[in-house]
């Protein structure tokens, strides 16, 4: 299935459940990989006022806040799924965004 008719799958799907959390997060993510990055900001930041506690909106949020060159964004994003991690014990995920924070710093520090 090719993204925009997924987009309009999940949109129909979301009329049904508007808070599903898992919608949200599908079509995010396809909104992503159409380059549409506004769009999945928008809707990973439904989801996060919606569930803070999904943890693996965190990391696809800030990539697409890095997307659009909004570094300080992506940063705070980074740092505040750090944070639930902790909170939630997710060791694996909370290294994840570690990684991906100290990336974007690295990145940062050297102009990329």
């Amino acid at each position: 299935m090719e993204n925009t008719e997924k987009i309009n799958k999940l949109k129909g799907m979301l009329e049904e459940a508007p808070d599903d959390s898992f919608l949200l997060f599908a079509l995010a993510k396809a909104y992503s990989n159409l380059g549409n990055h506004t769009a999945a900001i928008s809707t990973f930041e439904q989801l996060r006022s919606i569930n803070p506690e999904y943890i693996g909106l965190y990391y696809h949020l800030a990539q697409d806040y890095e997307t659009i060159r909004s570094f300080d964004k992506a940063k705070a994003i980074y740092e505040e799924g750090i944070s639930r991690c902790s909170l939630t014990h997710d060791a694996q995920t909370r290294a994840e965004l570690q990684n991906a924070l100290l990336n974007l710093e690295i990145d940062r520090d050297f102009g990329e």
